[in-house]
């Protein structure tokens, strides 16, 4: 069997050598772009006034219009409607006046304090009330 002699001495060597060039090349290669950098990252400063105010321009917004209720009458002859999520039936109670319940999704129906002399009245209270406060049932119940 014959054994591999390594000269580790020699190998030690050529690996400084490879490493002193690396570091060489390193340094010569910073120094070439120094220069350059430093013209880059620093640009001339010229007096700058002070900066106008912004100004906010309103945007002319188109009014939304509610769509239209469309009321239908239940099986007992009440107006009832959804608008949105919102479900609002008018009914007379026992004195000859109409009230009226909203219901929100899945909710707890609410009864409006507020009566009326017809089931017109009612709905029409109920539709100017919706197109003034733009989303239908937000403080619904202060008829």
């Amino acid at each position: 069997m014959t054994a591999t002699v390594l000269d580790l001495t020699a190998f030690r060597t050529r690996r400084a050598e490879q490493a002193a060039a690396r570091e060489a090349a390193k340094a010569d290669a910073m120094a070439r772009a120094q220069p350059q950098a430093l013209a880059c990252s620093f640009p001339v400063l010229e007096p700058v006034g002070a900066p106008e105010p912004f100004v906010e321009e309103p945007i002319a917004a188109k009014p939304v219009e509610p769509e239209p209720i469309k009321w239908r009458t239940s099986a007992r002859g009440n107006p009832w409607a959804m608008v949105g999520d919102l479900h609002i039936v008018i009914f007379p109670d026992n004195n000859d006046q109409w009230c009226a319940r909203v219901q929100r999704g899945e909710g707890r129906g609410r009864y409006l304090t507020h009566t009326w002399a017809s089931a017109e009245e009612a709905q029409a209270a109920i539709e100017r009330a919706i197109a003034l406060r733009g989303t239908p049932g937000e403080r619904l119940c202060r008829l």
